[in-house]
């Protein structure tokens, strides 16, 4: 809302308001979007009632929308001069607070709209417990959960769980094809996105894991919590990754075809062996700091 102020005060308000409304805006569109897909792809044709729900929440956004064009071409009109009416800021903060108060209500209608298509529209999905790593597909598909995809499902208003799966749980493998970069970034994620430790914390350990060769950056990203990343590297250091129980790990990968007077082929004769030459030596990386 805006004050009669003059200058630098009354242009910042403009902006603060604009924004706000901006994320008003973006809002409504998405379940406008969203909406139009459930009637559409005919999910809710067995549910006149839910159907009924929608078709009002569609005109109520439309009319939301309408409104917050007309409040932003008050403030753009607006935002070069030094003053305003009292009785045009009477005007846009009437319908300000009309939109804040509105806002508040669809987001109650939406939730409503939401949990009753939960009930008569269940999730039908498994558990998937297993880090697909498919070079083929060129494709990373990540563990989860039924309880995970229902509840990001519900929150954030997806069509169906294959639609959460694609855009939550799957990426494609070329985010990790510079691994030493990749390593960095997925441990910073883990650390201060999903742990809450701090910047600094996160700088520390992601050039620590910067160095682990044998560290598929997938793996890190996979891991919910640095427990789960520390009880995976334990057993890569000791050699026994097939003991690592929290998640299964799957690779899809093509056939490396390795001449036969590759350098890696004389090396590996060279040194007496037939099979990796991993060191099982590397240091372990203690990851639990202090917050």
């Amino acid at each position: 809302m805006i004050s009669n102020n003059k200058s630098k005060n009354l242009k910042q308000q403009i902006q603060k308001d604009l924004k706000k409304l901006n994320q008003y805006q973006s809002s409504y569109i998405k379940k406008l979007d969203l909406y139009y897909k459930f009637l559409e792809n005919n999910v809710l044709s067995p549910y006149e009632e839910i159907k009924q729900d929608v078709s009002e929440a569609l005109q109520t956004i439309k009319m939301q929308l309408s409104k917050i064009e007309r409040a932003k071409a008050i403030l753009q009109k607006r935002s070069y001069k030094t003053s305003i009416s009292k009785s045009e800021i009477l005007k846009y903060n009437t319908m300000y607070k009309e939109i804040n108060q509105n806002f508040e209500k669809n987001l109650a209608v939406s939730k409503s709209i939401f949990n009753n298509l939960m009930c008569v529209h269940p999730i039908l999905v498994e558990n998937n417990d297993t880090l697909l790593i498919s070079e083929k597909e060129n494709q990373v598909v990540f563990p989860y959960t039924t309880e995970e995809i229902e509840e990001i499902r519900r929150t954030e208003g997806y069509l169906s769980a294959d639609e959460v799966i694609k855009e939550k749980f799957m990426r494609p493998l070329s985010d990790f094809r510079f691994p030493r970069i990749s390593r960095y970034k997925e441990t910073m994620k883990l650390i201060i996105e999903r742990e809450g430790y701090s910047v600094l914390d996160g700088m520390t350990l992601a050039m620590e894991m910067m160095g682990k060769r044998y560290l598929h950056p997938a793996i890190i990203a996979a891991c919910r919590t640095l427990d789960e990343l520390d009880v995976y590297l334990d057993c890569l250091d000791k050699g026994e990754t097939e003991d690592f129980r929290i998640f299964k790990i799957q690779y899809d990968l093509y056939p490396l075809v390795i001449k036969e007077n590759s350098v890696l082929t004389k090396f590996q004769k060279f040194l007496g062996k037939s099979g990796s030459v991993w060191n099982k030596t590397s240091k372990k990386v203690d990851i639990k700091q202090k917050k």
